[in-house]
């Protein structure tokens, strides 16, 4: 949708790995093209147990680990007292995206509640389950690189947990507006890297004082 480094879920050829999320729908007659791309996709890094994305999907350094157990989407629920977003979309969408799509699980979440809408998760990291609506599709994509999605498309642009990712913020809500129809929505929730303490035990010398301003 976005760019070139752009995969389609269903063109993955089938992984015989027993502890991922993959299923066997995925099949073996996927072209070598597309079986050469999802290859390297593929190629985790590995530090202290954890696995990072592929360099071959961005030249972008992500912070974060993209193994299943980290998993933001509940954090951000229970911020937003159970409900997926508090923008005031219309209530009938008919496309949504979601940038950083991650597990995938609010992009699932959403596309269950809207069935009429066309849902699209990106994400630099296949970590995202292959038993999802038939509304939803997910998309390896890099935000940081130039969108080529058409303008005035979508109904809400999902944005959350992007803190230490984005090069340029000012370019990326630029082309989030510009790809987000007339009346449109996009949410933008994330956490702040700040700690605080009501009674001051958290002092600015302190590990945990310094992290925000580090951060």
């Amino acid at each position: 949708m976005f760019h070139e480094t752009l995969l389609h879920l269903s063109n993955l050829p089938e992984e015989d790995d027993a502890d991922n999320n993959w299923d066997s729908t995925l099949g073996n007659d996927a072209a070598s093209s597309a079986a050469s791309i999802s290859s390297s996709i593929l190629e985790y890094r590995t530090i202290n147990g954890r696995t990072y994305h592929s360099d071959s999907v961005t030249d972008t350094s992500y912070w974060g680990p993209n193994y299943q157990k980290q998993n933001n989407h509940h954090t951000m629920t229970i911020a937003l007292d159970g409900d997926l977003f508090k923008a005031p979309i219309t209530e009938d969408p008919k496309n949504a995206l979601d940038l950083g799509t991650d597990t995938g699980l609010w992009a699932i979440d959403f596309a269950d509640k809207y069935l009429d809408c066309s849902v699209i998760g990106t994400d630099i990291s296949l970590i995202q389950p292959t038993r999802v609506p038939p509304n939803l599709r997910f998309e390896v994509d890099d935000y940081n690189k130039e969108w080529t999605c058409n303008a005035n498309f979508f109904d809400f642009v999902h944005i959350h947990w992007l803190t230490g990712t984005v090069k340029d913020w000012h370019t990326l809500y630029k082309e989030a507006y510009r790809c987000c129809k007339p009346g449109g929505g996009i949410e933008h929730i994330d956490a702040s890297g700040t700690v605080l303490s009501d009674d001051g035990t958290v002092e600015k010398d302190m590990a945990m004082g310094q992290w925000g301003k580090i951060w």
